[in-house]
């Protein structure tokens, strides 16, 4: 029923969104924001990737012009353990669906829709780095003390990966942002823990 629900709104998106009411839009993206950020650990991975998968794609239409509050409502899910694997996630996807190739827009909402990453990218990137750096205190001899923070972390390198694919190099790292990297490659050789490249 889930998927079905789902694969509906999918539609609608694809098909009817520029004919909804503004207020519908709104309902909808709201909704899907919601449920995804409470119930992300109570669905399968399918499920969650697909809807922030959908939740992605809504954004990349909507924000920031109808939507002003995604990008603040998404980082603001990494302040809590039990939310932070719903916003990285999606930071994830928005790396990936904001890939230039892989935007399916009109040329000027396409360019629009990458000048506003781009503009938001080093928050994004500061964001990422202090909750690198947090989920770094959970290291203790050389090994992660909690599951859970080893697979934050992957997420959130693997969320990196994903904008050094399309966006120069220089443009992504910064001196504190590497400080925090090189912590995890010590981390990593010491052939344990992490395996983050």
């Amino acid at each position: 029923v889930l998927w079905f629900a789902i694969s509906m709104i999918d539609y609608i998106f694809r098909k009817k969104w520029p004919q909804l009411q503004p207020q519908h839009r709104a309902t909808i993206r709201e909704f899907l924001f919601q449920f995804l950020r409470a119930r992300h650990y109570h669905v399968p991975d399918y499920v969650s990737n697909s809807l922030g998968n959908l939740i992605v794609r809504i954004a990349i239409r909507d924000w920031p012009h109808e939507d002003s509050n995604f990008l603040s409502k998404l980082l603001d899910t990494l302040k809590d353990q039990t939310t932070c694997k719903t916003g990285l996630l999606l930071i994830r996807q928005m790396a990936d669906e904001f890939e230039p190739s892989s935007i399916k827009l009109l040329p000027e909402e396409k360019d629009r829709a990458v000048l506003n990453i781009k503009k938001n990218l080093p928050l994004v990137l500061n964001t990422l780095r202090g909750f690198l750096e947090h989920q770094f205190t959970f290291v203790k001899d050389g090994e992660f003390s909690s599951e859970a923070a080893q697979d934050h972390s992957l997420l959130a390198l693997e969320a990196l990966l994903q904008f050094l694919g399309w966006i120069p190099m220089n443009e992504v790292l910064n001196p504190t942002l590497m400080d925090v990297l090189f912590k995890y490659i010590h981390l990593h050789n010491d052939e344990t823990s992490l395996v983050a490249f």
